[in-house]
């Protein structure tokens, strides 16, 4: 559209959508299209109309910050992006069709030719717009409409732009996998096989496509085949891979016009046992292009480059030309067509160098024998000193592209293979022609020298230090072991004037069983004076108050009561026993109310006093009551009402030494419908069921009561609220919590969070 009837530009939308058509992969003539590219191909068209201009070149480049592109050059013109007269051959050369609507509902009429060439094509096709489309257009009745995934740090435009460049990457990634599952040679599948960098690259893309993209890029079994593929087919080099871990001994820079006769070199070559980077065997899938190019310059030891009217005005040919002097490689340049300027050789600065004459191909597809013979004997000529040096080479890169850690640096074994080959070097009488040492490889060698010197240094020292350090250790460790032995001693000894009763009983015997332990310290006769006394001292210090005795096999759990005066007991035995704090009577349970049928390990006190819970391995939580008597409004009972025991109260027997009198005022309340030893998510219907219960707790309020099992379930009841304070539990637990294994605990916090 010519730019004076543009129309006023709008802003960029805040909120974008985005629909996809797939293309067909269904023969090899496809697969190829979208599994291979060249330089000067678009990845993407985009057509739209002409007030959202100002929208579209900030997409652009947002696209190429994605590192996206094929080329260098313009970048309007590398995006393919809509200029009068360009309509047709910028779809013909993309991957991609981005349709954009910035406003609108239904695609303009001046944008359907151009979406009805792309689908001709067979393209993937892309609309993004403001709002879903109410009319997509032919065939594009049942898409399905996406939001653009946004966050905080990106854009509208950008995370358009990274959505555009993960779509296409899907389809390239499925058109190489189809291309690679269905060849029919095993040379064919290593040229489709994917290099590390490109590995890299797509990788981190479908992780992003499996997390944001829809349902319709899942990543097929056959991709992933392709990368693991490729993954196992780069052998142990470090740094950058290539196939079966060979880097390419040529890269030829050519114009794409000159690809027949690239063609048939790259095959004679490879019959001669050369192996080269060129761009239609080493395209990326997803990694960026120029990087691509960079690297496998930068692996090769020859650069061959390809003369041509074409060559000489391509600006993506200089700029591998400069890649290729930049890093100092070897140069051979070759000529395949007659009638070039040859000022555009002094230009280029090749006009010193002397360059095979190819003469045009023969009709049957033939190259220039003679022409042919002179170019594999200049590449054979110092071939092993141009394989030793670009090996030099790829190390000093590689260590400086990670920023020189000394790890990368060479030992001395590797150090003096390449001093020997440096020293022959200097030895051949053809040193002169040979290529000087680049920068990077002179401070590499200096680097590792220094390195192999400071090692060499720290071993000595290392040496020599070592048997005075470890004589030194050994005098201070045993020094100060003794010294911390005595210093725990005195504090243990110290810490007797603040402790009585079983403390101290328990801190006399650490201090002893540390005397005993440690001969140096227990020579010091003063020392083992005071300990000895001291435990002497605390052993006439300790007298029992009390022992509860009872008929239980095994205690397992005991709780007191919250004033102090009661403490129950549970056991072996399976029954629940009621104590006084003095032990010298025992509140019974009635006979025939023990409801437990097998052992009680656990048992809580609520804290208002009125009832405790117990449970056991025969899976039932039971509810008793042993509640005290009302106090007077003075704290104390009237003589009639000591006389008079209130019903389901204790009396008090009069007298100095009074105890309280053994009544049945300990009582069942109710036994709680538990549900523990039901099938769970960690137990079958078929297996016998675990009814064991380990654990019971009641809240601080004594509002909630809660039991865990081996079953792997909490069950959690509420109290009813009921007049007269009574204790009254629902059928049914407020809440089951399931685990996948055993619990052995649980505790409520003061707030009544379980």
């Amino acid at each position: 559209m010519h730019p004076s009837t543009l129309r006023p530009r709008k802003a960029v939308p805040k909120q974008l959508f985005y629909a996809c058509q797939m293309p067909r992969l269904e023969s090899a003539a496809q697969w190829r299209e979208f599994g291979s590219m060249v330089p000067d191909q678009a990845d993407v068209f985009i057509a739209y109309l002409p007030e959202d201009t100002a929208t579209i070149r900030q997409l652009d480049e947002a696209i190429l910050a994605e590192g996206f592109h094929p080329g260098v050059g313009d970048p309007a013109s590398l995006l393919g992006i809509r200029e009068d007269g360009q309509i047709e051959p910028g779809i013909l050369a993309c991957d991609a069709f981005l349709l954009f609507v910035g406003h609108g509902e239904v695609i303009p009429r001046d944008l359907e030719d151009e979406l009805a060439q792309a689908q001709a094509l067979n393209k993937l096709i892309i609309l993004v717009a403001s709002q879903p489309l109410a009319t997509a257009g032919p065939n594009l009745e049942s898409l399905t409409w996406q939001a653009i995934n946004l966050d905080e740090t990106i854009r509208v435009l950008k995370a358009l732009a990274r959505t555009v460049v993960h779509c296409l990457t899907y389809v390239r990634l499925q058109a190489r996998a189809l291309a690679w599952q269905n060849a029919s040679t095993g040379t064919e599948k290593t040229r489709l096989l994917l290099s590390l960098g490109d590995i890299h690259a797509t990788v981190a893309k479908v992780n992003w496509i499996e997390t944001y993209l829809g349902p319709d890029f899942a990543i097929t079994p056959t991709q992933r085949e392709l990368i693991q593929a490729s993954q196992l087919a780069l052998g142990p080099r470090p740094g950058k891979g290539y196939v079966f871990g060979a880097a390419p001994d040529i890269f030829i820079s050519y114009s794409s016009k000159n690809r027949d006769f690239v063609r048939v070199l790259c095959q004679a070559l490879q019959e001669q046992g050369f192996r080269l980077w060129v761009d239609w065997e080493n395209i990326p899938i997803a990694a960026d292009w120029t990087e691509e190019v960079a690297d496998g310059i930068v692996a090769a030891h020859t650069f061959i480059f390809v003369i041509s009217s074409d060559s000489l005005l391509s600006e993506h040919c200089h700029w591998e030309l400069d890649q290729a002097r930049t890093y100092n490689r070897r140069l051979i340049p070759i000529c395949c067509e007659a009638g070039f300027e040859s000022e555009r050789l002094e230009h280029l600065g090749l006009a010193k160098l002397n360059y095979c004459q190819f003469a045009p191909m023969e009709p049957n597809g033939k190259l220039d024998p003679e022409a042919l013979d002179i170019l594999l004997d200049r590449l054979r000529t110092d071939l092993e000193d141009a394989k030793q040096y670009n090996k030099l080479f790829t190390k000093a890169y590689e260590w400086d592209t990670k920023h020189r850690p000394e790890t990368q640096l060479m030992a001395l074994p590797e150090y003096k293979i390449y001093q020997h080959w440096l020293q022959t070097r200097q030895a051949n009488n053809r040193h002169i022609q040979l290529k000087d040492l680049h920068p990077l490889q002179q401070d590499y060698l200096q680097a590792s020298h220094q390195a192999i010197l400071r090692q060499v240094a720290r071993r000595r020292t290392q040496i020599v230090g070592g048997l005075s350090l470890a004589i030194a250790t050994l005098i201070l460790f045993t020094s100060l072991t003794i010294s911390a032995r005595i210093g725990e001693l005195n504090a243990l000894i110290e810490s007797l004037t603040e402790q009585k009763g079983l403390n101290g009983l328990i801190t006399a015997l650490k201090a002893s069983k540390q005397l005993q332990q440690t001969p140096l310290v227990g020579q010091r006769q003063d020392l083992k004076l005071r300990t000895v006394t001291a435990l002497h001292a605390e052993t006439l210090n300790v007298r029992e108050i009390n022992k509860f005795s009872s008929n239980q096999w095994g205690l397992f759990d005991v709780a007191f009561s919250p004033d102090g005066s009661r403490v129950i007991s549970v056991g072996e035995d399976g029954a629940v026993r009621a104590w006084s704090v003095s032990g010298s009577r025992a509140y019974r349970l009635p006979e025939g109310l023990d409801k437990h049928r097998d052992t009680v390990v656990a048992v809580d006190y609520s804290s208002d006093g009125n009832f405790f819970a117990s449970g056991g391995h025969d899976g039932q939580v039971n509810i008793w009551s042993c509640a005290y008597p009302a106090p007077s409004s003075q704290g104390f009972r009237t003589p009639q009402e000591q006389k008079t025991p209130a019903p389901g109260r204790l009396p008090q027997r009069s007298g100095k030494n009074s105890d309280p009198i053994p009544q049945s005022t300990c009582r069942w309340i109710e036994t709680l419908p538990v549900r523990h030893g039901l099938p769970g998510r960690n137990r079958s219907s078929t297996q016998e069921p675990d009814r064991r219960i380990v654990r019971v707790g009641i809240s601080p309020g004594s509002q909630y009561l809660a039991s865990a099992g081996f079953d792997g379930q909490v069950l959690l009841w509420q109290r009813s609220r009921a007049p007269d304070q009574q204790i009254v539990f629902p059928d049914q637990p407020k809440a089951i919590l399931r685990h996948n294994r055993r619990v052995y605990g649980l505790d409520f916090s003061q707030r009544n969070k379980l």
